[in-house]
């Protein structure tokens, strides 16, 4: 509790006194803090271990139950992205790339055989079905 001018005491023994109880009080609450923020930071690394577990549960619980990949596990097994970027390297360093040629299969029908036979019809249609029904024009 501060002083006032008034109440201090007048002999240099008993200000050194003073000044000596008041710097043991400034080291206790020092120390007391230092131990506060420790045990802060251990509650805070508690709480995210206890936060990082709630997740998991959950996740486990009400989360997908297919066999659908999560976007963290991509990250775990990259070999094949580093062995196509090596191969790439490789193809890169040559500077040509080969393609051997082949052939194609024609797509669509295949035509009709000659030896078909093939006759032609035709039909011939009476006067009154000559005319457009619609708008009479001749057809």
């Amino acid at each position: 509790m501060p002083k006032t001018p008034t109440q201090l005491p007048s002999t240099v023994a008993a200000l050194q006194a003073l000044v000596a109880q008041q710097m043991a009080e400034k080291a206790e609450q020092q120390a007391r803090l230092a131990e506060l923020e420790h045990e802060n930071k251990r509650q805070s690394a508690r709480i995210f271990t206890l936060q990082e577990q709630l997740n998991l549960a959950l996740a486990r619980r009400f989360a997908a139950s297919s066999e659908k990949l999560s976007p963290d596990q991509f990250r775990l097994f990259n070999e094949a992205e580093v062995d196509a970027q090596l191969a790439l390297g490789e193809d890169e360093a040559e500077g040509t790339i080969d393609v051997p040629a082949h052939a194609r299969k024609k797509r669509g029908r295949k035509p009709l055989p000659d030896t078909l036979p093939r006759t032609e019809v035709i039909y011939e249609l009476a006067g009154d079905d000559l005319n457009c029904p619609h708008d009479g024009q001749e057809l």
